[in-house]
Formats: C-alpha cells, sequence, structure tokens
C-alpha cells in the first residue's frame, strides 16, 4: 500500500512521525521540539516531581503557538499529542471530553488502532464514572469500526460489551458469541 499520509503504516494503523520516547529522538522542526518537551514533562512529573512555574508557563506557551497551530492545519502528530495532553493534565487541566474530542479527530481518519482506543475509553469511562451519560453506544460504534477493518482487540472488546449489557439490542448474546469467534479465529 503506498500513501502520502506520514501517520499510515502499511497495515493502515496510526504512528506517529516522530516518536519523542524513541531512544536517540532529535526533534528537528518546532512542532518535533515541543512535542519533546510536552512529552518530557509528563516524564518529569512521573516520577512525582511538581512543575516550577517556569515550566507550566513554557508548556502552556508550546501548546497555544505550536501544537494548537498544528492542528488547525490538520497534523495527525499534534492532534494525538493534544489528545495526550488532555488526557494526562499536561500543560492544561485534565478534560476527558477534551481528549475525546481530540482522538475522534484521529479516528476519524479510519486508523482501526485509534478508533480501538477510542471505543475502550468510552467504554471505560462509561463504567467508572457514575452518573456520566452513558457512553456504551459510542463505545460500541468505535469498535465496531475497528473490528469490520480487523482489530482482534476491538472484536473481543465488542463481545464483551454485547454480553454483558442489554441497552435495547435484541440478540445481544448472539452478536457477543460472533465477535467473540471472529476474534478467536484471527
Amino acid at each position: 500500500m503506498t500513501t502520502t499520509n506520514p501517520n499510515l503504516t502499511p497495515e493502515g494503523n496510526f504512528t506517529l512521525t516522530f516518536f519523542p520516547y524513541a531512544e536517540k529522538a532529535e526533534p528537528h522542526t518546532a512542532l518535533e521540539e515541543a512535542i519533546q518537551y510536552l512529552f518530557d514533562c509528563w516524564n518529569y512529573e512521573e516520577v512525582y516531581r511538581p512543575w516550577t512555574l517556569k515550566t507550566k508557563k513554557q508548556l502552556l506557551n508550546v501548546i497555544n503557538n505550536v501544537l494548537l497551530p498544528a492542528c488547525e492545519e490538520g497534523n495527525q502528530d499534534a492532534i494525538y499529542w493534544m489528545y495526550y495532553a488532555y488526557f494526562y493534565g499536561i500543560g492544561v487541566d485534565t478534560d476527558i471530553d477534551k481528549a475525546l474530542e481530540y482522538l475522534t479527530i484521529i479516528a476519524d481518519y479510519g486508523y482501526p488502532d485509534m478508533q480501538y482506543e477510542l471505543g475502550c475509553l468510552y467504554h471505560e469511562y462509561d463504567y467508572q464514572i457514575k452518573g456520566w451519560r452513558s457512553r456504551k453506544h459510542e463505545a460500541a460504534l468505535w469498535l465496531k469500526k475497528a473490528a469490520v477493518q480487523g482489530n482482534v482487540e476491538a472484536m473481543y472488546m465488542l463481545g464483551t460489551i454485547y454480553n454483558s449489557c442489554r441497552w435495547g439490542i435484541r440478540h445481544y448474546q448472539k452478536r457477543a458469541f460472533v465477535w467473540f469467534k471472529r476474534a478467536a479465529e484471527l
């Protein structure tokens, strides 16, 4: 499969064009430097060190002046890292709804692995957070998109959702069996 999209693997999955966590990753553009800085700040906080005021200001500057303009231009790396920033609260307040918005943009490109991740997030947050509007339908929708493209994990998760939920779907156990069977065959 030939493609001009740098974020597309030959298998049709999403990949980052710049890997900040790769060994010897060297940023060469302003966007790559911004992504590297965002990743380094997340990594720094992972070892439970508080950010300084200077770091917080620089993160906000990186997000507002580099990542957001790149998102508006349609850069898929920037869109993914904005999802990452909102999901983990890096430089911005943690906002799952905003994170899901950015991940939805990537999933809409048709990447089965991003569709699977989005479906899992919808399912996980519906399951964990009481009082939130139900997101099982969104979970099933995105998992089915990924499953139809051959994502085995999505097939299994879709079977799990159909098997455990009774939300107006006729013959839900039969649907669960079909998806479990397809996953097992692959």
